[in-house]
């Protein structure tokens, strides 16, 4: 049937994400914790809940199991003095849950830096992905960083 991997941007309040399937983009989207979440515990309790249903939506025959997850490594320093460290320890929470929900549909979980593109190329990229079409509501910003980390993992590429 093919290879399926996804690449994911976790957020806290949105976490992108991007199904690549022999090389190319085929679904785009935002993952979002419940609206009765208040508390941040609550949010990544939700959360979790969103990204195992979105996995396991992805699996669900005859879709063929994932073979590789990108998950958005964070580069030293980038971050440093932009959030608070409870920010930075909830981003952190996120991530480690995102990754816990990972390993139950892939063995092979990796992490992806982003960055290596502008901004305008991502988007450009998007577009002759068919990813942003016309008078259709515009990706979120948590869903075409989802679609860089895959680019920067190599998913773009067919055969791995």
């Amino acid at each position: 049937m093919g290879l399926l991997k996804v690449s994911i941007d976790p957020g806290t309040n949105a976490t992108g994400y991007c199904v690549w399937k022999d090389g190319r983009p085929s679904e785009i989207g935002t993952v979002r914790p419940s609206g009765k979440a208040r508390t941040p515990l609550e949010k990544l309790l939700s959360l979790r809940e969103r990204v195992w249903e979105l996995f396991n939506a992805i699996t669900t025959p005859p879709s063929p199991a994932i073979h590789t997850i990108a998950v958005e490594a964070w580069q030293k320093g980038v971050h440093r003095g932009q959030f608070s460290v409870d920010t930075m320890r909830i981003c952190g929470q996120t991530k480690g849950m995102i990754i816990a929900v990972a390993t139950e549909f892939s063995g092979r979980i990796v992490e992806a830096s982003k960055g290596t593109l502008g901004k305008g190329e991502t988007e450009l990229r998007a577009r002759a992905a068919g990813l942003i079409k016309p008078g259709r509501r515009k990706p979120s910003k948590d869903a075409l960083d989802a679609y860089e980390i895959g680019i920067c993992a190599g998913f773009d590429r067919k055969l791995q």
